[in-house]
């Protein structure tokens, strides 16, 4: 995987996670508990998430670009 792959992968995981914020939000169901859809977003970014440390290293600002190391960021906060 390259830089660019990574900047791509890295903000589709996200902005699944955004879109489906939103989502729950705006059912009304986000903050009753730990919501079971948004548990699903969080364990399969955090697989992938692994899967580019493993084969790339930490996707740091200066080995990724800043959008890339920002969305990992919010990613692993996740």
């Amino acid at each position: 995987m390259d830089v660019k792959q990574i900047e791509i992968k890295l903000n589709e995981m996200l902005e699944a996670d955004v879109q489906k914020r939103n989502e729950l939000i705006e059912k009304g169901t986000l903050f009753n508990g730990y919501h079971p859809e948004m548990e699903e977003i969080h364990v399969s970014n955090s697989k992938q998430l692994d899967q580019i440390i493993n084969e790339f290293g930490y996707p740091t600002k200066s080995r990724a670009g800043k959008v890339a190391a920002t969305a990992a960021w919010t990613i692993v906060m996740h």
